[in-house]
């Protein structure tokens, strides 16, 4: 048995290595996003809010409509936390959450940037704050020909607050470079659907995220009757609950 063993070892371990050098880039890529998120969740913040619950009563009263019990929790998680994730499945109003928040960053003299994977989901960002939303490479400001961004670790954001949608989207190594941008002290607003597909890149972050039980994160279960007439909402929540749709 010894001298089996021995062989097999020995024919494989080549192909162990090769295998161990792989899942190393995997481990140190989310070591490396776990020490940043911990820097930011436990620095001392530099934003301070003043009758954010007076601002929320002031926009229901403009609007005509009240935020439910639910998105009100979920606002003052993300007003109370360094870095909050939300989530919530399609038609739950998550990203539309985001106008209440940036009114009171306003409101509080809070410097943000709002961004995105892609510059659709920008745009939709943009329609829905009223803010000026970008891609995480315009605001990193990428350089194509040396390949690198003008912010990092050395030269960080100058910004107060950074709110990231579509975080399911975006792959290990881009939120990595966001995060090691973003200033101690500063806030961290993570928007998701844990429904749709994983980032073609590395990592599972929105999983990760939530199964940490490390960052603060506030969850929307409630469908609005406007997303309930949408037969491909409704359809695609019960696949994502395992419910025949036929």
């Amino acid at each position: 048995v010894y001298f089996i063993v021995n062989k097999v070892c020995y024919f494989y371990y080549p192909f162990i290595c090769v295998i161990n050098f792989f899942f190393r880039k995997y481990f140190l890529i989310e070591q490396k996003i776990a020490e940043e998120l911990i820097r930011i969740r436990d620095a001392k913040s530099k934003i301070s809010y003043s009758d954010w619950e007076n601002t929320i009563k002031h926009l229901e009263h403009k609007q005509g409509w009240e935020y439910t019990d639910e998105q009100k929790t979920a606002i003052k998680q993300i007003c109370c936390s360094n870095v909050c994730l939300l989530t919530a499945l399609a038609g739950s109003g998550k990203s539309s959450l985001m106008y209440p928040v940036t009114r009171i960053f306003r409101k509080n003299n809070v410097e943000f940037a709002q961004c995105t994977l892609s510059g659709k989901a920008s745009l939709n960002l943009t329609e829905l704050t009223t803010e000026v939303g970008q891609t995480i490479h315009r605001l990193l400001a990428y350089d194509p020909v040396t390949d690198r961004f003008m912010y990092n670790r050395k030269s960080q954001l100058p910004f107060e607050a950074v709110i990231l949608d579509e975080v399911s989207m975006v792959g290990g190594e881009l939120f990595y470079s966001l995060i090691q941008s973003i200033q101690t002290g500063g806030r961290l607003i993570m928007i998701g659907d844990p429904g749709q597909l994983e980032s073609i890149g590395l990592c599972n972050l929105i999983s990760d995220l939530v199964n940490s039980h490390a960052i603060e994160h506030a969850c929307l279960t409630q469908i609005f009757r406007q997303a309930e007439a949408s037969g491909i909402i409704t359809d695609s929540i019960k696949v994502y609950h395992q419910q025949p749709i036929l």
